[in-house]
């Protein structure tokens, strides 16, 4: 997962600026109910 997200910034990084990454380890079931569905 850490590696997709990587190169998601790398590749984002190109047309802009990336302010930030992060790869929650072990994230808890109800934290998709709080996420947003689109972005």
């Amino acid at each position: 997962m850490k590696a997709a997200v990587d190169a998601g910034s790398a590749a984002a990084s190109v047309v802009g600026e990336v302010k930030s990454s992060h790869v929650i380890p072990r994230p808890h079931s109800d934290v998709e109910a709080i996420l947003p569905k689109s972005v």
